[in-house]
């Protein structure tokens, strides 16, 4: 498996007159100039998968990037060398407005997978209020957003708080851009790889927990930060909501299974039912015959039916979304 960022597709040209077709606001006026333009970005979240992709496609375009890190974050320099690095407590507010004093645009990725708890409430909606806020002291011009398919009207506390977030940055007086992927694969990420690891070791594949509800649209990490670049850049896709999804509706077991393929291993997926408790899948865990966190994540994701995400990647953002099979192909 290759590790790092993935390589950055050509930029595509752009038909501003027609662009902006699934967005669910529009603006009235541009407010960015055109993608040439060289533009401070704060990058919130630089040191996790999706900013790890990110960062040097904005700096490749010539901009001027500052990214962020939650305090005692291992190894966030090596991230990119020489970009500057400035660790923040987003959730206390601690930092902030010094993080985001002197950028145009503000790029808030940090958030996790997690279904519930604490923690992950506070990054969600006290973070990003309290961005939102310090974006507004400062006077930064845009707020690019990544949230997730599904906030909109899915059920759960996942759900919930992303959907809570939306609501604070639509709240605020700042310009906005909301991105709402799907599942986003690529090197490095923190379902696909931690499934093939899971299915090298043995011929069984553990999953806890309910059968299939749902499906995801996996996204290519590339694809994203594509549509990430062009959401700080272009001013024909502000004060709108953007649903990204790739082409291929897939179940939670299916995307197992495609992974299996891909690595040309024949595996079978042994349920276990709720009532054998959680000694059982804890054993599955220690032995390496399941990938608990990434499975939880899948189920986090999964929604009822399809949504026309890839219609977005490919209208509002001129980009062909890379289908499954050739995402894996990309680093597995």
């Amino acid at each position: 498996m290759s590790g790092g960022p993935s390589s950055p597709r050509s930029s595509p040209s752009f038909d501003v007159s027609q662009a902006g077709e699934t967005a669910t606001e529009t603006a009235e006026e541009p407010l960015l100039a055109a993608p040439e333009r060289s533009t401070s970005v704060l990058v919130v979240g630089g040191s996790g998968f999706l900013g790890r992709h990110l960062l040097p496609r904005l700096l490749g375009r010539g901009h001027r990037v500052r990214a962020v890190c939650r305090r005692g974050a291992p190894h966030a320099d090596r991230v990119v060398p020489d970009l500057e690095w400035t660790p923040v407590d987003i959730t206390s507010g601690s930092g902030v407005d010094a993080a985001v004093r002197g950028c145009e645009v503000v790029v808030h990725l940090a958030g996790g997978l997690a279904p519930g708890g604490e923690e992950a409430r506070r990054l969600d909606l006290d973070g990003t209020r309290n961005l939102v806020e310090a974006a507004q002291r400062a006077g930064v011009r845009r707020i690019v957003y990544v949230s997730a398919l599904g906030a909109r009207d899915a059920n759960g506390p996942f759900a919930a708080r992303k959907r809570e977030a939306e609501r604070s940055i639509r709240a605020g007086r700042t310009e906005h851009v909301i991105l709402r992927p799907s599942l986003v694969v690529g090197p490095d990420d923190h379902v696909v790889s931690v499934l093939a690891r899971a299915l090298r070791r043995g011929p069984l594949f553990v999953a806890p927990g309910r059968p299939d509800e749902g499906v995801v649209q996996p996204a290519a990490v590339e694809d994203v930060a594509e549509a990430l670049c062009q959401a700080v850049e272009r001013a024909d896709v502000a004060d709108a909501t953007h649903e990204l999804a790739g082409p291929d509706v897939l179940s939670p077991t299916e995307v197992v299974g495609a992974v299996a393929r891909r690595l040309s291993l024949a595996r079978r997926v042994v349920r276990l039912p709720r009532w054998s408790g959680r000694r059982l899948a804890a054993l599955a865990d220690r032995t390496g015959l399941s990938a608990p966190s990434a499975l939880s994540a899948l189920r986090v994701l999964a929604l009822p039916g399809a949504v026309e995400g890839a219609a977005a990647l490919r209208r509002v953002f001129r980009l062909e979304p890379l289908p499954f099979a050739v995402a894996l192909d990309d680093y597995l």
